[in-house]
């Protein structure tokens, strides 16, 4: 079972590879000082001890609780190629 989950999130981490976070309204600076602050308090989140899971679980409870950070900030999923700095926008 564990391999299998394994196996899901390889193929869902590298069909998401070209896909980068992206607001209209923030340039690469504001963009990056997001995403991290997002991580952060993700892994704050799951840290707490309130999610007694397996691993896995809390990895995919992180995930989520960084995806509604990022989404609440205005953020959706673009291809890279469709931001204004494809080379340099950050993932």
């Amino acid at each position: 079972m564990r391999n299998l989950h394994t196996l899901i999130l390889v193929v869902t981490l590298t069909g998401c590879a070209s896909r980068v976070w992206y607001n209209p309204n923030y340039d690469i600076q504001q963009t990056r000082m997001d995403l991290g602050s997002c991580r952060l308090s993700a892994e704050q989140q799951r840290n707490t001890g309130l999610f007694q899971m397996p691993s896995w679980q809390t990895n995919i409870q992180r995930d989520k609780l960084f995806e509604g950070c990022m989404q609440s900030k205005g953020y959706y999923l673009v291809e890279r190629n469709q931001t204004p700095d494809p080379a340099n926008w950050p993932k």
